[in-house]
């Protein structure tokens, strides 16, 4: 399993998505992206969003990789408008899976990890810049 920050995630509404890092996950239909964190006292986490929850579909739409979510937040957030989450948990109820749906309000999405990696970005804060890049106020 990758180290948190050699990995590449999306961030939103206190949610971080990642690659799906479940051990057996092809023989339980797992595939394409999950929760891997889910920041206390975020929006993520009043709506039940849970580490571990499999990412079935956004808006109805089944969504696999991380710029395909990335590009539906964002758009989601440029419009203020809210998204419909569906999610496979594991276990419930004595079942193997229960499927259920959370509306998110949409803020703060970023791309976090490798390809967008500087040591002062936070989850709490602001992107920051690259290395390189002119100088902001990050926070």
């Amino acid at each position: 399993m990758p180290r948190v920050l050699e990995a590449r995630g999306v961030y939103a509404s206190g949610v971080l998505f990642g690659p799906v890092t479940i051990r057996d996950a092809g023989e339980i239909g797992a595939q394409g992206l999950m929760v891997h964190h889910v920041e206390q006292g975020s929006i993520g986490e009043a709506q039940e969003i849970a580490k571990g929850d499999l990412l079935e579909a956004l808006d109805g739409t089944p969504v696999r990789t991380l710029d395909e979510l990335h590009a539906k937040l964002n758009a989601a957030q440029e419009q203020a408008r809210r998204v419909t989450l569906t999610f496979k948990k594991l276990g419930g109820d004595g079942a193997l899976f229960a499927y259920t749906q959370r509306t998110l309000p949409v803020r703060d999405t970023r791309v976090v990890g490798p390809a967008n990696y500087d040591p002062a970005l936070t989850l709490r804060g602001a992107p920051c810049p690259r290395r390189g890049q002119a100088p902001v106020s990050c926070g």
